[in-house]
Order: structure tokens, then C-alpha cells, then sequence
């Protein structure tokens, strides 16, 4: 009997896998994902809510959110999805988004006709979540729709139990190493059955090329049951920058182990591979001390600076970000003597502007350098900003993002002693003021009454180095920065 034949016979035995696609932007590789994975013997989560009255396309479910679920089209196909039509919900206690969705996709499950993350019968085994990426943010074009799962890690508010082994980010950047950091607490958590991540390293698919990835996955898990998925996945991606993260224990997981429910005992324990186009099969991840930590330092509305981080930045922290008329400093700090900034060396920091809809960056339109000096013990570098910051802009892998990249010359004029940590640490501040105009050039990416005007990243190109190293950006301790209203 053929792989595909006892493949088949399997399916018709055992109780189907479940899979739920949550879309954040287009749909068309929703629809073939929905179509392949079907025939390959999944069932549909969204199944299990009842037709919505008088809307044979779409589903109902008691407590939607911020979701509608309906059979969307593509060409001559449709797939059932759960999309994301609005921004997220305001708890009417706390004042602050209630992050269900975000909750929601860790543990997607229904009963009785209502959404669920605590564990029920109808759960999801296999969590797809689609849209543009950025920082454990899902969004669509113009933030009319977005998911913080970053920041409902944070929080932590998960039930403990069974869960999703595997999840698909099928979004630019968030299966690379630098967001590793955030991801690892889903698979460190106690009793959390996550196994692995597919994704992207760098830039997902988008047009014809991303349904195709789709369907070929599927066609590579039907015809090989019982290779390492994570090898398929690769296969499905290739010529492109794909990502994966995994349980080392799970390495060799395949569909057939799955279906069978005989996957291997794994435990974060003995570690998380990475994976990428470069490294097919897979490195150990481990977190080591940064060479360069980039951070942007703001102001609240009190005038006191604080470093934006993971831990309390979000599009939904209303309070951090880049308001006109605040103060604030880009900071470098240098943890390795041996790349301490010396004379004569020059450093570029790119400003990459960040939404769905963009247009071309204007660095002075958006800060003042407060006269251009980077503030150090001994006033030793001079600070300029840059238009078309990226130094290989002909033939960069970033050379198609060009436009939205400006940046911030740094010229050493003579030795920087470190200042940092005892000595122990060179750092570099940068100081600047929003500028008033920032919000005309900028404009809103929502329509409601507490709008953002784009995001900012900061990426660094070190002394003697061509480009931007893909690798290693966004650096771990890089957070974007929204620009908002008062």
C-alpha cells in the first residue's frame, strides 16, 4: 500500500486533527490552506459554530469580538475563516484592550456556540494566524484590524491544559530568532503542548506565491506522512525566507506521529531549535549577551524618560510613544569591548517606517536632534540625520524597502570611554524632540478616537559593515516606537 493510501486509511480511523485560520488581511491563503488541509483529512474548527440565520456564508458564534467567520472566496474556492474586521475590544473595567483574541489563538476552542480558551472538546490543534507582522503584532492594512499576541504573553492570562501543538505565522518576521525571546514563554510554559512555530525569518509571500506555498505543504504532508514536517515546511518555502522554531525533542515530528497521537515526549527542557532558509536544518537557540542594544528612551506626559521594552510597549499602551513636542533620546549601548566605537569610525542608525500603507520616510519631518550632538562624557560624536540611509540600495536584500528607511550618521570624533555599567558598557545618547509637523506628514492608520500615525524601528549598521545583517534585525532589545496624538 502507497504512503497516500495508508495515509488515507489512517484518517478514516482516527478523530481529525482541527485547524482554525484567523485572517488579519488577505484571504487567498486562507482559502487554499482550508481546501488542501480538508482533503488532507483536518476538520474545520469554525465547523462547530451553527450558520448564521439568513447568512448561509458565515457563521455565528455568541461571543465574536472583534471576528467574523464566513466562507470567504478566492477564484472558484472558498475557505472557512475567522477575520479580523476592528481593532480590539476595550474591557469597560480596566480601561484597556481585552486582548480575547490574542488569548483566543493560544487556545482556540468552542462550546455551545461560543469562543473558549479554557479546554473543551472542539479545540484547535493547529493554529494558523495571517496578516502583516511586527513585534507579536498581527495587523491588517491601516491597523483596522490587529492582534496583540505579544502582549497577551505578557500578560499571561492563560488557563493551563492542553493546547495547539503547532502554530503557522504566516506574517513577515515573526519566526526569527529576535522574536524568540517572547515566543519561548509558549513553549515554556507548564503543561503548554506547543511543539513548534512555522513562519517566516524575513519577508512572507504574498499574490499567487503564498496560496501556493499553502497547498504544496499539504501536497508534501500527504505524499511523505512520515517525514519531519518542519523539513516539509522548508520544502514548501524554497527560494524563500522561511523561519521555524521547535521543540528539539520534536525535531522529526511528522504528520503520521500526529494522526496517530504517538508525537515524542518533548519538553523545553532540552531546548528550542531555529530554523531558517540558510539553516535547513536547524541550530540550537541561545539567547547570548547583545554586541548592540538599541532602545528608543521617551517621554510621558509628566516629562519623565523611560526605555521602551517588551514589557511595556503595544499599540495599545496608549502612554508610550513618539507624542509632538516631547523629548526623548535614542540610546546605542556597546557591550563588547572589542566593538567599542573608537576615532575616525562612523555608524548608521536606520529609521524604518513600518505600516501597511506606507509612503517614503522623511526623518526631519519627524525629529529634531537638539543641534546634532550625541551626548556622551565627553561630547565625542556627532549625530546627523540621514535620507536613504541603507548604503547598499542597489543590490541590498533590502533594496525593495529602501524608501522607507532614513537614518542617523554617527561620526566618532575622538575615543568614547565606556560610561555604562561600571565601565563595563560604551553608551551613546541621542537626543531629540518630536516634531510638531509629525502628524501632518504621518497620517492616522485608524479612524478612531485614539488614532496611531505609523511605527518606528531602529536597525543598525555597525563600523565597517555593508548593510543591515537580516540575521540579527530587528536586534533583540529593538522595539518600534508609534508615533501618536497628545
Amino acid at each position: 500500500m502507497s504512503e497516500i493510501a495508508k495515509h488515507s486509511a489512517r484518517s478514516l480511523a482516527r478523530r481529525p486533527l482541527q485547524y482554525v485560520w484567523v485572517e488579519h488581511y488577505l484571504v487567498d491563503d486562507g482559502v487554499a490552506f482550508d481546501r488542501a488541509f480538508s482533503q488532507l483529512g483536518f476538520r474545520n474548527l469554525l465547523l462547530a459554530l451553527p450558520t448564521r440565520p439568513g447568512h448561509p456564508k458565515q457563521r455565528l458564534a455568541k461571543n465574536p469580538h472583534n471576528l467574523r467567520f464566513e466562507w470567504a472566496r478566492s477564484g472558484d474556492q472558498e475557505g472557512l475563516l475567522a477575520i479580523v474586521v476592528s481593532e480590539d475590544e476595550f474591557d469597560q473595567k480596566t480601561g484597556q484592550p481585552s486582548l480575547f483574541v490574542a488569548k483566543w489563538i493560544q487556545n482556540p476552542g468552542i462550546a455551545n456556540g461560543s469562543l473558549t480558551y479554557e479546554t473543551v472538546a472542539d479545540q484547535a490543534d493547529l493554529v494558523i494566524v495571517s496578516g502583516h507582522g511586527a513585534d507579536g503584532l498581527f495587523m491588517a492594512p491601516g491597523l483596522k484590524g490587529h492582534t496583540e499576541l505579544g502582549e497577551a504573553l505578557r500578560e499571561g492570562e492563560i488557563p493551563v491544559g492542553p493546547r495547539p501543538k503547532y502554530f503557522i505565522f504566516a506574517a513577515c518576521h515573526l519566526a526569527n530568532k529576535s522574536n524568540m525571546p517572547m515566543w519561548r514563554y509558549l513553549f515554556e510554559r507548564e503543561a503548554y503542548a506547543l511543539r513548534g512555530i512555522f513562519g517566516y525569518e524575513e519577508k512572507c509571500p504574498d499574490g499567487p506565491a503564498a496560496p501556493a506555498v499553502m497547498r504544496r505543504f499539504a501536497e508534501l504532508l500527504k505524499r511523505n506522512p512520515t517525514r519531519a514536517m518542519v523539513d516539509l515546511w522548508g520544502e514548501a518555502n524554497r527560494g524563500l525566507q522561511w523561519g521555524a522554531l521547535q521543540l528539539v525533542d520534536a525535531r522529526n515530528d511528522s504528520l503520521q506521529q500526529w494522526e496517530d497521537a504517538a508525537l515524542p515526549h518533548a519538553t523545553s527542557a532540552n531546548g528550542i531549535n531555529y530554523f531558517t532558509a540558510k539553516k535547513p536544518q536547524g541550530e540550537l537557540f541561545v539567547e547570548k549577551p547583545e554586541t548592540y542594544e538599541l532602545r528608543w528612551s521617551v517621554e510621558d506626559a509628566s516629562g519623565r524618560e523611560f526605555e521602551v521594552n517588551r514589557s511595556n510597549n503595544g499599540k495599545s499602551r496608549l502612554n508610550v510613544g513618539l507624542f509632538p513636542g516631547r523629548r526623548g533620546a535614542i540610546i546605542l549601548r556597546i557591550h563588547d569591548p572589542a566593538s567599542w566605537l573608537r576615532s575616525g569610525q562612523k555608524v548608521k542608525i536606520l529609521v524604518y517606517y513600518f505600516r501597511p500603507t506606507k509612503t517614503e520616510i522623511e526623518i526631519d519631518k519627524l525629529l529634531d536632534l537638539d543641534g546634532g550632538i550625541a551626548t556622551h562624557e565627553s561630547s565625542s560624536i556627532r549625530a546627523t540625520l540621514s535620507r536613504g540611509a541603507n548604503p547598499q540600495r542597489a543590490n541590498s536584500i533590502l533594496s525593495p524597502f529602501d524608501k522607507y528607511y532614513d537614518g542617523i550618521d554617527l561620526a566618532v570624533l575622538k575615543d568614547v570611554p565606556p560610561n555604562a555599567a561600571g565601565g563595563r558598557i560604551q553608551e551613546i545618547r541621542i537626543p531629540f524632540k518630536v516634531k510638531g509637523e509629525a502628524l501632518h506628514r504621518y497620517k492616522a492608520d485608524t479612524a478612531d478616537d485614539k488614532p496611531t500615525h505609523g511605527r518606528f524601528v531602529l536597525g543598525l549598521v555597525p563600523p565597517g559593515a555593508g548593510s543591515l545583517d537580516w540575521d540579527s534585525f530587528p536586534y533583540p532589545s529593538v522595539h518600534g516606537v508609534w508615533l501618536r496624538e497628545p
